[in-house]
């Protein structure tokens, strides 16, 4: 009995000195910190310089270190247990189910596994996913035409504005949608390995080949869903990188080139979301977060008109151009969010130099 209780003491106690150290980390990427701009040569403030990608100072020390110290003992074996349990049921529903991609009844069987495995996670955490319904009316018909028809059911591919690392899950657990997302997933703490069964594809930045691969992938897969060919549902964050939540990133050309309609998805704006940081440490965040919400809205499918080609021509060269930045000012109307041209090799500056103090140029 006794060296049980010394066990679970110093169970205890080497996690609150790691959190101590995650703390530390974590907090790094709410400071005021001065580098030395490589394009302008200036010293500049982080968070002016990358404003779009600051998280909300909501991280406290009690909350996270205190409440995190009881809290992740008891969480971390069973969220590593229900994801385990995802990605093995998953693999024993490929074996039955070969014919998964063409049979809508045996794709649900893998959407209602991805349901259950989630929802335990989610309650595990304490996170909740509030649906809420916000007006759109007004805002489509001033980009797509007033006589846009909002009945329409079919659509080509999921997309969705991106925070961070919740809302995939998140939708994972309420549609069970594969993604097009970036090889660093893969290697993420559990979540990776549910992606890739659940039949998610992924891309190398850094690969030319890779990106063209995927491309050519992702239209086949938004032609096969919108013929009914497929099943597979498939969700892209078309900003190719994520924000704080109050602001929106320009859109991709992959998601638009097939000019095909879509649904869109959107994670409203809430000071309480954990943003993305450091991937690792963002999973302990979670973990040792008290709860957490995470407030969404479907809108109406997304179609391009003749009228939005028309009177937008302005905003680009190519209709996958127009349509793209379209449906963005659509995304940034409804949410509320300001628009910047961020991109996915910022953040990745970013984060190095918040954890760093300064970027080491590759």
């Amino acid at each position: 009995m006794g060296n049980v209780v010394a066990i679970i003491i110093a169970i205890y106690l080497i996690t609150f000195i790691f959190l101590n150290y995650a703390y530390y980390i974590l907090k790094k990427y709410y400071k005021h910190i001065k580098y030395k701009d490589n394009e302008t040569g200036n010293e500049v403030d982080i968070q002016y310089k990358f404003a779009p990608l600051v998280p909300i100072d909501h991280l406290h020390y009690i909350e996270f270190v205190g409440i995190g110290t009881l809290l992740f003992p008891i969480r971390l074996p069973f969220v590593l247990l229900s994801y385990f349990l995802l990605k093995l049921n998953l693999k024993l529903l490929k074996l039955i189910y070969k014919n998964h991609e063409k049979n809508q009844l045996h794709r649900k069987k893998f959407e209602k596994a991805t349901h259950f495995w989630l929802g335990i996670y989610f309650f595990i955490n304490n996170i909740s996913i509030e649906k809420r319904t916000i007006p759109f009316e007004k805002i489509y018909k001033k980009y797509l035409g007033e006589d846009y028809d909002f009945s329409q059911e079919d659509f080509s591919l999921y997309i969705s504005n991106h925070l961070g690392y919740l809302e995939i899950a998140a939708y994972m657990k309420e549609y069970g949608v594969s993604y097009l997302i970036t090889y660093e997933l893969v290697r993420a703490p559990a979540v990776g390995a549910a992606l890739k069964e659940l039949g998610s594809f992924f891309v190398n930045r850094e690969s030319k080949e890779s990106r063209e691969d995927v491309l050519e992938t992702l239209k086949k897969r938004q032609q096969e869903f919108y013929n009914k060919k497929s099943f597979i549902r498939t969700l892209v964050f078309p900003e190719g990188t994520t924000t704080n939540g109050k602001y929106l990133a320009s859109f991709k050309r992959g998601t638009f080139i097939s000019l095909l309609p879509l649904k869109p998805l959107i994670v409203l704006p809430y000071d309480e979301f954990p943003c993305s940081t450091n991937r690792f440490y963002f999973f302990i965040r979670t973990i040792c977060t008290f709860s957490i919400k995470i407030p969404y809205a479907e809108l109406p499918i997304i179609k391009p008109t003749p009228f939005l080609f028309e009177k937008y021509k302005m905003l680009g060269k190519e209709q996958w151009e127009i349509y793209a930045n379209v449906v963005n000012k659509i995304y940034a109307e409804i949410g509320g969010f300001k628009e910047t041209n961020i991109k996915f090799r910022d953040r990745v500056m970013y984060y190095q130099i918040a954890e760093d103090g300064f970027y080491k140029s590759k």
